[in-house]
């Protein structure tokens, strides 16, 4: 997979160490969360976790981990509400 797919199961972002994380579809209400605090922010990531290739606690990841997982999570979730045009190729 690349480094932002959908499955059955979520939204998988695989990570550069080679660890993945697999999230629920990003929600209108995570849209307003993100742009508010950085609590709610951490707190709706780690409820939309579906399964991680390692075991703990997502928010005991370092920043630039989370930074990477959210940025995933957006991308596979905008590209799963729309697809690339024919011929165009996902970032």
């Amino acid at each position: 997979m690349s480094s932002s797919e959908s499955s059955p199961a979520g939204r998988r972002v695989d990570l550069p160490d080679g660890r993945w994380v697999s999230l629920r579809p990003l929600r209108g209400a995570d849209l307003v969360a993100m742009s508010r605090d950085i609590g709610e922010i951490m707190e709706r990531l780690a409820l939309a976790v579906v399964d991680m290739s390692w075991e703990g606690d997502i928010l005991e990841e370092e920043f630039d981990v989370l930074r990477v997982v959210l940025k995933g999570w957006r991308v596979s979730s905008e590209e799963a509400a729309v697809p690339p045009a024919p011929g165009e190729s996902s970032p």
